[in-house]
């Protein structure tokens, strides 16, 4: 969010509900009333902006392949227990949306975009080695 920040200028007002509401959320903020000649504070706000927006991954490699445990024939999430911060995290919500799945041509384990873990969170995949042969 954009906004005159906590005291606003001459250019925008004050937002202090605004700002509370972002820290709630999580969000980033950035006051439009930041010296426009302060070219540091700029390009720090607009990396915290960007890292906001782009910053977290939903795409992550496993360190080993994956086998078929369930014998059909192909490794999908029916191969794979996903735990998110410690709880089990299904593929699919209980109405059907996709909230993650494997991709055995990159080896990797891909969130959809309302599903990304958060910083921070731990996410654990268990499954059975691939004997290779």
């Amino acid at each position: 969010m954009i906004s005159g920040g906590m005291t606003g200028c001459s250019i925008a007002e004050a937002c202090p509900r605004c700002i509370e509401g972002v820290e709630l959320t999580g969000g980033v903020w950035i006051d439009i009333c930041t010296d426009p000649n302060d070219d540091a504070a700029w390009s720090d706000a607009f990396l915290r902006m960007s890292e906001g927006a782009f910053g977290f991954e939903s795409a992550f490699r496993l360190t080993s392949e994956p086998a078929d445990i369930n014998g059909d024939g192909i490794v999908d999430h029916n191969d794979l227990e996903v735990r998110v911060g410690g709880r089990p995290q299904p593929a699919r919500t209980s109405t059907g949306a996709i909230v993650w799945q494997y991709n055995p041509a990159s080896q990797t384990l891909n969130f959809m975009p309302l599903y990304v873990p958060g910083p921070n969170q731990v996410i654990e995949v268990t499954y059975k080695v691939a004997c290779r042969q």
